[in-house]
């Protein structure tokens, strides 16, 4: 279990999450999404607590939440804040 593990920032070049990867990580609160990444496996963010977050580019937002694959997390998913 991932009981100290608050926030995922990925490097480039990740191009897959595995299935179960953040399984029940009570303290996650948000993941920010690589430019690369192709695909996140089934329940990857299961158990996450109702404060997390995923943050994808703004232009693929509308298009992350209107995935099936993503129904679950449609209401988590917001547009990486621009920076100042």
């Amino acid at each position: 279990m991932c009981s100290n593990l608050r926030e995922i920032n990925w490097p480039e070049g990740v191009t897959s999450i595995e299935r179960s990867t953040f399984l029940y990580c009570k303290n996650l609160t948000s993941f920010d999404f690589p430019d690369g990444l192709e695909n996140i496996g089934a329940e990857a963010f299961e158990g996450t607590p109702d404060r997390f977050r995923v943050y994808i580019p703004a232009d693929l937002v509308d298009s992350y939440k209107e995935n099936w694959a993503w129904e679950t997390y449609a209401d988590r998913i917001e547009a990486i804040p621009a920076e100042p």
